[in-house]
């Protein structure tokens, strides 16, 4: 019986573990969509590095916080399964001893009976412990999940790069280095694009509407441009050199390119996964529907 006692509480507290991991990252990630200027650079081998954005979130953030709580939902079935064979099989369990306590949880549905010896404020407290723990492990993923497919819903945008270096060309020297002129022209991604386009008219080139998010990026892209340029003009090589002092950088550019149809299914079908794998893992970390006799 102690054995699987302690695999119980090893399943439960690997959940714990787990789920508190996800749903702090979760948070970050729907805070990170709200404020989108952050771009984490993370070190690969050889000195090489990858970029990760708002972008990575809009297009990544569902699908992978689903595949978290999958991960750690796997950790409650285990616990549930010994849970339903320790009930059946003993026959010695004292309904209110510390061996029955241990296999449901001392924050179950069990332990909040009214039956029990436990007086009413203890019971009170616990009921409310374990609501607080069921927000933070299931409510907090789902949320997430939700603001950032909001945002992809209302906030994404799109930019026409070449358009961008081809009006920036068109600017006289005084034009190029004026900052109000370093931003881009960005249209918003219609939901119907988002529901039922491959791409953008404008092309895959996406942003969010936020101000300090896409305003060096139009000097961003004629820099890039003017570096690929062999025989620059007088005017293009003293915006060159004040352009490039000034190291502007651009994070929308560096956003993924995805398809928007497939890829805005693929989080809402993560979304309704994770509901469901949220109301079940309610009830089984809270140890309802067993039978303690």
């Amino acid at each position: 019986m102690d054995n699987a006692i302690e695999r119980i509480i090893a399943h439960r507290d690997k959940f714990q573990a787990w789920g508190s991991v996800l749903s702090v990252l979760a948070l970050l990630a729907a805070m990170w969509v709200t404020a989108p200027t952050l771009q984490v650079n993370i070190p690969l081998a050889g000195g090489a590095s990858a970029s990760i954005n708002a972008g990575y979130i809009i297009a990544l953030g569902p699908t992978f916080i689903a595949f978290g709580q999958l991960w750690s939902f796997g950790s409650l079935v285990a616990m549930r399964q010994y849970q339903i064979k320790m009930l059946a099989s003993e026959n010695n369990l004292n309904k209110d001893g510390p061996h029955l306590l241990s296999i449901m949880g001392p924050l179950s549905s069990f332990a909040n009976k009214p039956e029990n010896d436990t007086s009413r404020t203890l019971i009170r407290q616990t009921s409310s412990a374990r609501r607080g723990r069921s927000i933070v492990f299931f409510m907090v993923p789902i949320l997430a999940q939700i603001i950032i497919v909001s945002h992809m819903l209302n906030n994404l945008m799109y930019f026409d790069k070449d358009a961008e270096i081809a009006r920036f060309e068109q600017l006289d020297e005084q034009g190029k280095l004026l900052l109000n002129n370093w931003g881009i022209e960005t249209k918003e991604v219609s939901v119907t694009e988002t529901l039922f386009s491959k791409y953008p008219e404008g092309g895959n080139n996406y942003t969010l509407e936020n101000s300090g998010l896409n305003e060096f990026c139009g000097a961003y892209l004629y820099l890039n441009h003017l570096k690929k340029v062999v025989n620059r003009t007088t005017v293009q090589e003293e915006v060159y050199k004040k352009l490039k002092d000034a190291d502007i950088h651009c994070v929308p550019i560096e956003f993924p390119k995805y398809e928007l149809a497939l890829n805005f299914w693929i989080n809402f079908a993560m979304l309704v996964l994770s509901l469901y794998v949220s109301w079940k893992g309610a009830k089984y970390y809270a140890g309802k529907d067993l039978s303690t006799r």
